[in-house]
């Protein structure tokens, strides 16, 4: 199918109803998941309960957090598909917005997956037999994580490349894209300077001596990211399509104050969601077994 808009070549109005199906299908699997750790017997006052209650509270943050996202972004990308064919500024920046909807919710859905399975499979439950096989399942959960991060933020630019492109027809100012690879190469410069000087290894990791409660206030900043954007790009989009007519005269700046917000908000709480996980997992321990 040949995209009615310049700039691109798939039509993101023809896409829009699978995409929004996708979101439902996403939010769908999160509701299952939070039901999972609702229907749990509270924990009692033991040492391992508590613990088991304090795996299960951390993995409804993203699950929530999920669940507020792909509802609006199937709502979102509903709207995108009752737009016509030849609406293409306004089409392309829904679309942006609402990429990055599904960009945060996917990577939040498997920090989710991730922290249920560590709730619902304590290792202090299991026998010796079973405790390789549930640290190659949760290694297994860890690359698939890194590499959703990596794959959710590749295509999120992409997206947005598109929308620049398509905003200005498929000819967009040659001195402004001379600003994405000084941006690429600075980014660059910044992660081997850091990791040279083990700077980079710090922010991750987070300081000496440092507890799960410092990774807690990680996971609950990018929930909040995520439930943010999500509210305020689902506005945005309800906004622009509802009351924004005329796209023939909008302000240059206007589609690039979008694309920085669509790739900054998005990318923060992603980074957030990718460090809280690495250092819960990394810092949660079974408890003790009780003095007998």
């Amino acid at each position: 199918m040949t995209s009615p808009c310049p700039g691109t070549s798939w039509d993101t109005v023809a896409a829009a109803q699978a995409l929004a199906q996708l979101a439902g299908v996403i939010g769908g699997f999160v509701f299952a998941g939070m039901v999972v750790l609702l229907g749990q017997p509270r924990p009692e006052t033991d040492r391992a309960a508590q613990q088991a209650g304090s795996d299960r509270l951390r993995a409804l943050t993203p699950f929530i957090a999920t669940f507020i996202a792909m509802g609006l972004n199937a709502y979102v990308f509903g709207l995108i598909a009752g737009e016509a064919k030849d609406a293409c500024r306004r089409a392309w920046t829904a679309t942006a917005i609402a990429s990055g909807m599904l960009a945060i919710g996917t990577v939040a859905t498997i920090c989710g997956l991730i922290l249920l399975v560590r709730a619902y499979l304590a290792r202090h439950n299991l026998s010796d037999s079973d405790k390789p096989q549930l640290a190659n399942l949760e290694r297994v959960l860890r690359v698939t994580l890194w590499l959703t991060v990596m794959v959710a933020l590749g295509l999120l630019v992409q997206r947005v490349y598109e929308y620049l492109n398509v905003w200005h027809a498929g000819a967009p100012p040659g001195l402004a894209w001379l600003l994405i690879p000084v941006l690429l190469i600075g980014f660059a410069g910044v992660v081997w300077t850091a990791t040279k000087s083990g700077r980079l290894k710090r922010f991750i990791d987070g300081p000496a001596g440092v507890t799960i409660d410092y990774f807690d206030r990680d996971l609950f900043r990018a929930g909040l990211l995520t439930v943010s954007y999500s509210i305020v790009g689902a506005a945005l989009v309800g906004l622009f399509l509802g009351v924004l007519l005329d796209w023939d005269h909008v302000p240059g700046f206007i589609p690039w104050l979008v694309a920085a917000w669509v790739i900054g908000v998005p990318s923060l709480a992603i980074g957030a969601w990718a460090r809280a996980i690495r250092g819960i997992t990394r810092l949660t321990h079974a408890p003790p077994p009780p003095p007998g």
